[in-house]
Formats: structure tokens, C-alpha cells, sequence
């Protein structure tokens, strides 16, 4: 989760930075966060040179102060001067002191520069070279000065609780002058917040009137769609027993958080159960037409569909056991996705 930190005051940088540091100490000793996981990539203290050029001096001396900041650049730095072509092949020119002469801070002083009089001027009697500590960038956001922090939820939490922790801490510490934004996925949840149900509601519509069309008919479609609770059952209680049960008990499986990821897979499992109930539904009709009663045909559709199903499904389950628990770095998302196929597999087999 990226949450941008937004100076929208006057705050002075050094400031707004120990606002910073104080806000990311609080967030790691907040229970719905990882510890673990709260950073930022913001360097708050980098050695720098600072460079003061006195210009009453320059000014004293006929030094423009172009001059002076060019010299500078050009010597410690580099300046493009031309290109040439030699033997077939295009070469830039920079103009640039040797490494030995730009290698420590007082060859800024050894420097002379050129006066309007045609006079040369040495450095050392018009600049000031201190030694200190500063950000070597300051980032902005949304056209605010801006320090990205990043987080993760903590075992046994979501991140619509990881976010609510992050904001509400925000508003304890922050004046009104220190604003914040979300960025990325935690963004994207924050906008569909709420729309989860809506969508579920959807896709299982969606699902059933496509079967209703296919079967020409509502029982069976009913009769199929009865496997997406069950569905949604095992993965919800996959991820239940992951976040809570096995993180307290100190099994080496890693948690898995009721985030966006996992209900994108709940999604998913309404056409993915749909799909194995057809072979259900299809075998019990059949049967029926061979002249079976209902609870005859039922029992004969639940023995066929292990037949029906074998290879498909335990391949399956064989694929998403290694993704389920893949703790390598990086692999949170199908992490996500493999816990909630895996175990409502699992449960599809043993219904």
C-alpha cells in the first residue's frame, strides 16, 4: 500500500520530515501493520555540498554570477561542447576537470573564473563550501511536496483495516497542514469500497442467466449455482484459518489477508464452481432419463462426477498447492489466488 504524505502548508522542510519519522515509529508499533513492512525509498539525509557565493564580492570584482555557477558546473561537473565523427563513428566532447582535480571539495576554491575585465578571479575569494546533510530529492504529488510511506497488513488483518489504521494515525499526529493521498492498489480499493457486494451480486446474476439460457430452464441453473456458496465457504475459511490459526500457532505457512486480490479469486470461483456442478447436474439428468428416481439419480451423479473430474481437478489442485505456498519474494499476489483455489478444490473434492 503506497500513502503519500502531502506537505500543503507552509511547513518548513525539516519539519515536515520529523513529522515524517514520527508518523512511520507510530505506524510500526500499530497491531493491524507489519512492522516488517513499513518503509519508505525517501533518503532524509544525504551529504551534500553547499555552495554560497558571496555576490558582493563578485559584483566588487566584476564577476557576473553566471559565470561563476558555470565555471562550477562545467569543472565539477561536465558541459557538452561538440561531436565529431572519426573512423565511421559519432563521439560527443564534454569538457570537464581530471578526476584527481574534482575529487575533493577544496578544488572548488582552486578554480579561477574570468571577469569582465579579462582578469582571472579565483574561487576561494568569492564562494563558501560547507560539508552537510539534506535530501538529495524531494519528491511531490499531485503538485504537493511529497514522501511516499509503504505498508503491508499485519497477520489476521485486511487492508481496508491496514488503511484505517494508516489514515486514522495520519489525523492524531499530522496538522492541519499535512494532508495525505493514496496511490496504487490501496487507491483502487478506496475507491471501490463498498462495491464488492455489488459485483459478487452481479457475476452470480450474470452466471445464472447465462445457464438459464443454455438449459432453457431454471431449475437446473438453480440447482447449479447451490455449489457457489459452498465455494465462496472453503475459500473464505482458507483464508480465515491462514491469517489467524496458522500465524498463531507458528506454522510455517505464510498469512494470507482478506485483500483485493482474494476477492478478485472470489469472483473467479463463481464460474470456476459453476463449471464443475454442470458435470454434476448433466450426469443426474441423464440418469433420470434412464428411468432413476431423484435420489437414485443424485446418488449416481455424485459416484460419476470423481470419474468426470479426476484428472482435471488434481491437476488442479497439484498446480495451485505449489502456487498456495510460494513465499518466495514477490509472490504475494499469487499467493492470494492459489490459497483460495487450493482449498475450495479441496473442499469440492470431499463434497
Amino acid at each position: 500500500m503506497d500513502f503519500y504524505i502531502q506537505n500543503r502548508g507552509s511547513i518548513p522542510l525539516d519539519n515536515f520530515l520529523d513529522y515524517i519519522q514520527q508518523y512511520m515509529a507510530k505506524l510500526r508499533q500499530e497491531p493491524a501493520l507489519d512492522p516488517r513492512t513499513v518503509f519508505t525509498q525517501f533518503t532524509f539525509n544525504a551529504p551534500l555540498l553547499e555552495i554560497g557565493v558571496d555576490r558582493e564580492k563578485a559584483n566588487a570584482q566584476n564577476v557576473d554570477i553566471s559565470e561563476v555557477f558555470s565555471t562550477i558546473g562545467t569543472y565539477m561537473g561536465s558541459n557538452y561542447i561538440n561531436q565529431f565523427v572519426l573512423e565511421g563513428r559519432l563521439y560527443q566532447v564534454y569538457a570537464m576537470a581530471d578526476g584527481q582535480f574534482r575529487s575533493n571539495p577544496r578544488d572548488i576554491g582552486r578554480l579561477y573564473v574570468r571577469s569582465r575585465t579579462g582578469a582571472l578571479v579565483q574561487l576561494s575569494n568569492l564562494v563558501d563550501v560547507k560539508q552537510t546533510t539534506h535530501p538529495p530529492i524531494l519528491t511531490h504529488f499531485n503538485i504537493y511536496p511529497a514522501v511516499d510511506v509503504q505498508a503491508s497488513p499485519a497477520a489476521g488483518y485486511s487492508t481496508g483495516q491496514a488503511m484505517e489504521a494508516m489514515e486514522r494515525l495520519s489525523q492524531e499526529l499530522f496538522p492541519e497542514s499535512i494532508g495525505y493521498a493514496w496511490y496504487g492498489t490501496g487507491y483502487e480499493e478506496l475507491q471501490s469500497a463498498g462495491a464488492a457486494p455489488i459485483i459478487f451480486g452481479l457475476a452470480f446474476i450474470m452466471v445464472f442467466l447465462v445457464l438459464s439460457a443454455q438449459y432453457e430452464s431454471y431449475v437446473d441453473p438453480a440447482i447449479i449455482m447451490m455449489t457457489v456458496p459452498l465455494a465462496i465457504l472453503g475459500a473464505m475459511g482458507a483464508i480465515l484459518l491462514r491469517a489467524n490459526f496458522m500465524v498463531a500457532t507458528n506454522m510455517v505457512w505464510p498469512a494470507v489477508n482478506n485483500n483485493v486480490y482474494a476477492q478478485v479469486a472470489l469472483v473467479m470461483l463463481i464460474g470456476l464452481a459453476s463449471k464443475n456442478a454442470i458435470l454434476i447436474v448433466e450426469f443426474a439428468n441423464q440418469a433420470m432419463d434412464l428411468g432413476m428416481n431423484i435420489p437414485q439419480a443424485a446418488a449416481f451423479a455424485a459416484q460419476g462426477k470423481d470419474a468426470a473430474n479426476f484428472d482435471d481437478r488434481h491437476f488442479w489442485v497439484g498446480g495451485f498447492l505449489a502456487i498456495g505456498d510460494c513465499i518466495r519474494g514477490g509472490g504475494h499476489e499469487p499467493l492470494v489466488f492459489g490459497n483460495s483455489y487450493f482449498w475450495w478444490l479441496s473442499n469440492f473434492h470431499r463434497s
